[in-house]
């Protein structure tokens, strides 16, 4: 490697040659191969800035193979256009950051020089600008020390990193960290000049850096893409016919089966013909693995359906479609192992961001050893596969019709003996069958979690009086307390909670999170709004700051977001509705309770709010549910209430500090009251050690409080700030 840091890792091989790796181990191997070893040599700064420019070198990339297809031009065809239009701006942006950052020769003078020797520009710029660098240099009297620096310098060798640091070891330099980065960086555009050279990377990178215009550079491989791809023009007869005859939304006939395959079988021919390599393989694959699907053969079109995207990561326009069916059939069989590869690579890809940091009180993973599937996506996935591939549109008399079986998970015929049920006393602790299937499963619940769920106070109190246990758990970690406290959210009927109540939970009950929407019992006691309901929550064992819901919030900032919407309710209304499309809470919200509606990955909900966005219809819907949800809170919540729990989780420990991304990112709940000018709460958070100093960033300024104070008129909080500075 360029920066000599590689040695031997076999997980370095599995990112470069596979697609099958964990999404973490990106970040585990920019700290083992380059922050570590670079901070030892070039400091801590230096470090972190090679990690934070081949991030972004990455992600740049991924952003750009994911808008533009590669998918016609081999690789010896698209290097020379990627180092041209991609690669050559990243490092001409790089090196001026670089340059701004830590100083040296100007990248000019390393990219437009005559002279090979990139390593010699460095050594003469520290000889000239480094006093001791060029003193100790002067005076060694060394000849296998004069002669490797010499050799160094000329560009005959390419020194180690390690030898850097032995040479300036010997010469015992007080700023020596400083001299070695610039080496580093002078080694690093060496060895790449030495390599790659077929790329005309000086030439390339030289005329960047004299640009004065912006470059479209998806344009310029755009056309280098159409024009490569002339040479596969002759496929069009054969593969048009394959997406006709296999595609999803057209009705199959008795004969298609056949047909179809031998259409498949032409394409196949002459795919071997014209593309003996394979660039365009991932197509064949993907039409099989459908084939397959229409066919009944569900094992095999896994299978397909893997190599099919592993064949078009960084290279085609239709992976997300690939992505979409595969993840969809995967889930249908409940190959696990498969849909986690898949996901994997997804998120690698954009196409997912990443999960949170693992839950020890969540079940959300329990069938899986990784935290990347959970079981409501299978669910999820599971669902959108008869949309995919509906029976009509399969060959006929081939396909298992249970599979094809459209289900809504989000509306469930249930008989009415399940409701009129009475509870079996003798086995207080059964789980029983309630006439609910989701993705082919029956859900069975614990009779005592079946019954807070319908608002049964009678068998509620039937069961624990017959020993049922609080503790258990649904298999999306609902708890009996949980469903009765969303009881009086909902309706205000307290009875389930109040017989509940009396019975001893433990730690792990009163504070897991649920798999899909992650409510957690303190954050549903404070949507109810009564300030005894979240005592008594935090009396049983809940853990004030434990976070939840998908933007991550503490009760205590939850809380004062419910007191800002009371105090101005036009406000909070303009506020729900708006829809930023970039805000990955909203968009993995979405997703959570869409049910699949919305799209499987976070880019297809982007894509479908934007859709919708221009639909009048929906928006009219979205307004109307909206507009209900913001009433039923001013119903619910008083303004004297809500202050009354907030002071409560305060005088429980709450932290006032606690960093949010919501409202913006960076806030704390001190910072909220202070913009709400809230001056009995920002009193006591300071008292309970709120930091009025501490700051978010907007744009490049940082924001404190008493900046968010004088910017929203908060004067009554500013007093009190004033009272503390």
């Amino acid at each position: 490697m360029a920066f000599g840091t590689k040695n031997r890792n076999s997980e370095v091989d599995q990112m470069a040659r596979r697609g099958d790796y964990d999404y973490r181990l990106r970040d585990k191997l920019l700290t083992e191969l380059f922050y570590e070893p670079i901070k030892k040599q070039a400091g801590d700064k230096f470090a972190l800035f090679v990690c934070q420019a081949i991030d972004h070198l990455i992600n740049e990339y991924i952003n750009l193979v994911k808008k533009i297809p590669l998918d016609a031009m081999t690789r010896k065809e698209s290097l020379p256009v990627l180092f041209e239009f991609f690669f050559s701006r990243q490092v001409a942006g790089i090196a001026t950051q670089f340059f701004k950052k830590f100083g040296g020769p100007n990248p000019i003078h390393y990219f437009c020089a005559d002279t090979p020797a990139k390593l010699g520009i460095t050594c003469r710029w520290l000889e000239e600008n480094n006093t001791s660098f060029s003193e100790l240099v002067n005076s060694l009297d060394d000849k296998q020390a004069q002669d490797q620096y010499r050799k160094w310098k000329q560009g005959k060798e390419l020194p180690k990193v390690s030898s850097l640091s032995v040479f300036l070891d010997s010469l015992s330099l007080p700023d020596k960290q400083t001299v070695c980065l610039h080496l580093i960086v002078g080694r690093l555009i060496q060895h790449y000049v030495n390599n790659h050279s077929q790329f005309a990377i000086c030439r390339n990178v030289s005329q960047v850096l004299w640009e004065a215009e912006h470059f479209d550079i998806g344009m310029a491989l755009s056309f280098a893409h159409i024009d490569a791809a002339e040479k596969f023009a002759p496929l069009q007869h054969a593969v048009i016919p394959v997406f006709e005859a296999l595609d999803r939304k057209s009705k199959k006939s008795q004969q298609a089966k056949d047909e179809s395959w031998a259409l498949l079988e032409k394409f196949e021919q002459e795919t071997n013909r014209l593309d003996p390599v394979g660039i365009t393989r991932h197509v064949l694959e993907w039409q099989k693995a459908r084939w397959y699907v229409f066919s009944g053969d569900y094992k095999t079109s896994c299978k397909k359906y893997e190599r099919a995207f592993e064949y078009s990561l960084y290279r085609a326009s239709n992976t997300p479609e690939i992505l979409q069916e595969s993840l969809a059939i995967a889930a249908k069989e409940r190959n696990r192992s498969l849909l986690k590869r898949l996901k994997n690579q997804a998120i690698a890809f954009g196409y997912y961001e990443i999960p949170g940091d693992h839950d020890s009180l969540s079940q959300a993973n329990k069938k899986s050893k990784s935290h990347v599937v959970e079981d409501w996506e299978v669910e999820q996935w599971d669902s959108a596969f008869a949309y995919l591939f509906k029976p009509e549109c399969c060959f006929p008399q081939w396909i298992d019709e249970s599979k094809h079986k459209i289900q809504l998970p989000f509306l469930h015929h249930v008989e009415e003996k399940y409701f009129k049920r009475k509870p079996d006393l003798s086995r207080p602790d059964r789980r029983i069958d309630v006439g609910i299937s989701i993705g082919g499963e029956k859900r069975k619940y614990p009779q005592l979690i079946w019954h807070a769920d319908l608002n049964h106070p009678h068998h509620v109190k039937s069961l624990l009086d017959a020993g049922a246990n609080v503790d258990q758990l649904s298999d999306t970690s609902d708890s009996a307390l949980l469903l009765a406290t969303i009881e009086i959210v909902n309706t205000g009927d307290r009875r389930c909670f109040d017989l509940i109540k009396q019975q001893p939970h433990s730690h792990e009950t009163m504070n897991v999170r649920t798999d899909k929407k992650k409510l957690t019992l303190l954050l549903e006691a404070v949507d109810t709004g009564q300030p005894d309901v979240v005592e008594t929550i935090l009396d049983m064992g809940a853990e004030v700051d434990r976070r939840g819901h998908t933007d991550h919030s503490t009760a205590l900032n939850q809380c004062i977001k419910y007191i800002g919407n009371v105090k101005n309710p036009e406000k909070a209304l303009a506020n729900m509705l708006n829809f930023n499309l970039d805000d990955p809470v909203l968009i993995d919200t979405i997703r959570r309770n869409s049910h699949g509606a919305m799209g499987l990955t976070e880019a297809e909900v982007r894509k479908s709010l934007s859709r919708f966005e221009k639909d009048e219809t929906a928006v009219a819907c979205r307004i109307a549910a909206v507009e209900y949800l913001h009433k039923q809170q001013q119903k619910r919540f008083e303004y004297g209430k809500l202050l009354k729990i907030a002071k409560l989780l305060l005088q429980r420990g709450a932290n006032p500090d606690a960093v949010h991304t919501s409202p913006l990112p960076g806030y704390t709940p001190l910072m909220l009251a202070v913009e709400l000018d809230e001056p009995e709460l920002v009193q006591l958070m300071l008292q309970n050690g709120g930091n009025p100093h501490r700051t978010y960033q907007h744009g490049s300024h940082p924001i404190d409080c008493w900046m968010i104070a004088r910017g929203f008129r908060s004067y009554r909080a500013l007093s009190v700030l004033g009272r503390s500075s």
